[in-house]
């Protein structure tokens, strides 16, 4: 069987695998925020500018890449 017929079958449940990733997503979410808040305060005034130029970058291949 291929995933369409799966799916009409009701052999295959994605709304289940979502329900899991955004828990795992909240979570990753909740210790990334707790690391950038202890290396923002670990930082002088020139690196914190740097850090938030690279994550500007990165927020900008996260948003292309989607």
């Amino acid at each position: 069987m291929d995933i369409l017929e799966d799916l009409y079958y009701g052999n295959l449940f994605p709304h289940e695998k979502c329900a899991k990733l955004d828990d795992e997503v909240k979570e990753l979410l909740k210790l990334l925020n707790r690391n950038e808040e202890k290396l923002a305060a670990a930082l002088t005034e020139a690196q914190k500018e740097t850090f938030e130029k690279y994550k500007d970058c990165n927020r900008e291949i996260s948003e292309i890449s989607e």
